[in-house]
């Protein structure tokens, strides 16, 4: 059985999600738009904010598996409160 190579598909994948991200902020009123979350109730920033910081660690991972280098493997438990509180104003 032969395997698609895994690059144009990470790049699709990423690429769909990017187009997802932009359809549902053009779908956000200004109150939304405006909204500051807690931790309890994140904000439409809030969980753009979630995604990108996911989609960084994604890439240093990927990044240290091409260098034959142990990836970093992120507590997401204790990340995810620290991400919100830096980038919630």
């Amino acid at each position: 059985m032969a395997y698609a190579p895994f690059k144009p598909i990470l790049l699709d994948l990423l690429h769909q999600a990017q187009l997802d991200q932009d359809a549902f902020l053009r779908e956000l009123d200004a109150a939304e738009y405006a909204a500051i979350g807690t931790p309890d109730l994140w904000s439409a920033k809030d969980h753009v904010v979630h995604m990108a910081f996911w989609r960084q660690q994604l890439a240093l991972k990927l990044a240290a598996i091409l260098r034959h280098e142990t990836p970093p493997d992120p507590d997401f438990e204790q990340l995810n409160p620290q991400v919100f509180e830096e980038h919630r104003l």
